[in-house]
C-alpha cells in the first residue's frame, strides 16, 4: 500500500539509496568544478578537494574516536568552518551551485522518513532537533500551529503521518483513540511505532492494536531543547536490530541514549525526567542564598549554573565516586564541610532519596501496577 504525503492522494514515497560502505570517507556532493566560463549544469569536486576534506576527517580519526561530546562538537564545527572557507574560495557561480547541492543533499536519502502524531512541548522540541536531518511528516490537533511549523510536511490526517518510524507524541489519555485511528496504516506500512507516554506500557499498546506491532518506548527529558537530553529507550521483540539502531541514531541527535529495561522506566523518570526541576531548584536556592548575603540575583544565578555544569562534567570525566570528589573539596574545619553539615542537618540527602522513592511509586500508580 503506497504511503501518502501531506494530504490525501499525493505522490508515493521515494526509494532510499543504499548507504556508502566506506565509513571513513566523507562523500562530497556530486558537483563538477568549473574551470572555464562555459555554461554547464554539471559539477563535481576535484580529487584535490576530496583529499583536503578527507584530511580533515583524518584529524578526528587520529584523535582516536569516540571523542567526548565537547570534542565531537568542536571537531564538527571545525569541519563546517573549513567547508565554508572551501566554498567561499570558489568563483561565485560555482559557490551558488555548491550551496544549492549541499542543501539538497543535506538530508541523507538513506535515512528513514519520520512521522510525528502530536507536536506539543516535547514533540516539538524533538522535531526541531531532527528536521535538518530527516524528512518529517507531522499531524497535530492544533491546525493553526501546524501551519506555522517550518521544515516539515504538515499532514491533515493522523494516518498520513504514519511513516517508516512514527512517533506518538500525544498525551496518554489520547492514545486509545489515536491507536484505533492509525491501526490499519501501521499494520500495512510495517512502521516502527515510538511511544513517548509515561505510564503506558508496550504491552498495553500492543493489546490495543491487536497485532504484533513493532514498538520502541522512549523517555527523553527537557534538556533535549539544548541537545543534551538523556533518553531512555527499550524495544519489544518485533523490532529488528537494524531498526533499533536507526531509532537510537535518531535519538542521539538530541543527547545521550540509555538502553534500559521497561520495568526501570519509572526509576529513570525520577532521576532523569524529573531531576532537571530539582537542579533548577537547587541553582535558584544557591542564588537566593547569595542574594541574601548581598550579591545580585542575576549574577548569582550565572555563577551557580556554571558551577553546577562544571561539577557534572568533572564527575563524568574523573571516573571518581561522587563522595570521593566531595572529600577532595572539603578541607578540615573549612567552609565547605560547614555547608555540608548544614545540608545534613536539614536532611538534604534524605529529602532527595525520598523524592525519588515517591516519584517511582507515583509512576506505578499511574500505570496501574
Amino acid at each position: 500500500m503506497a504511503r501518502q504525503t501531506g494530504t490525501r492522494n499525493n505522490s508515493k514515497k521515494t526509494t532510499a539509496k543504499p548507504e556508502e560502505n566506506n565509513k571513513n570517507v566523507i562523500k562530497m556532493p556530486n558537483i563538477e568544478d568549473k574551470t572555464t566560463t562555459e555554461q554547464t549544469d554539471s559539477y563535481t569536486f576535484s580529487a584535490e578537494d576530496q583529499a583536503t576534506f578527507n584530511e580533515m576527517l583524518d584529524l578526528g580519526i587520529e584523535r582516536k574516536f569516540p571523542m567526548d561530546q565537547e570534542e565531537v562538537d568542536k571537531f564538527g564545527e571545525m569541519l563546517k568552518n573549513e567547508l565554508r572557507k572551501h566554498i567561499a574560495s570558489k568563483p561565485p557561480e560555482i559557490t551558488a551551485k555548491i550551496k544549492a547541492k549541499l542543501t539538497e543533499e543535506h538530508k541523507d536519502s538513506a535515512n528513514p522518513e519520520l512521522g510525528f502524531i502530536g507536536a506539543g512541548n516535547m514533540g516539538g522540541t524533538i522535531i526541531n532537533a531532527l528536521k535538518k536531518h530527516y524528512d518529517i511528516f507531522v499531524s497535530r490537533k492544533n491546525i493553526e500551529a501546524l501551519r506555522k511549523m517550518t521544515g516539515v510536511t504538515p499532514c491533515d490526517e493522523n494516518i498520513i503521518a504514519v511513516r517508516d518510524i512514527t512517533f506518538l507524541a500525544v498525551k496518554p489519555d489520547m492514545y486509545k483513540d489515536i491507536l484505533l485511528e492509525i491501526r490499519d496504516e501501521l499494520l500495512n506500512s510495517n512502521s516502527v511505532l515510538v511511544s513517548m507516554a509515561a505510564g503506558v506500557s508496550m504491552e498495553e499498546i500492543k493489546n490495543r492494536l491487536c497485532f504484533d506491532v513493532k514498538l520502541v518506548r522512549i523517555m527523553p527529558n527537557v534538556n533535549a531543547s539544548v541537545g543534551m537530553s538523556v533518553t531512555a529507550v527499550c524495544r519489544n521483540e518485533f523490532v529488528t536490530d537494524d531498526e533499533y539502531k536507526s531509532v537510537n541514531k535518531i535519538l542521539s541527535r538530541f543527547g545521550k541514549v540509555v538502553d534500559i529495561s521497561e520495568d526501570q522506566f519509572g526509576i529513570f523518570s525520577a532521576i532523569a525526567g524529573c531531576s532537571p526541576a530539582y537542579v533548577y531548584t537547587f541553582i535558584d536556592a544557591l542564588a537566593r542564598g547569595a542574594q541574601k548575603m548581598g550579591m545580585k540575583k542575576e549574577l548569582a544565578l550565572e555563577i551557580a549554573a556554571e558551577a553546577v555544569k562544571g561539577s557534572a562534567v568533572m564527575l563524568e570525566k574523573s571516573n571518581m565516586h561522587p563522595q570521593s570528589l566531595v572529600d577532595k573539596v572539603c578541607s578540615p574545619g573549612g567552609t565547605t564541610i560547614e555547608g555540608l553539615c548544614t545540608l545534613d542537618e536539614y536532611k538534604f540527602t534524605a529529602g532527595i532519596v525520598k523524592a525519588v522513592e515517591n516519584i517511582v511509586n507515583k509512576d506505578k500508580n499511574i500505570s496501574g501496577e
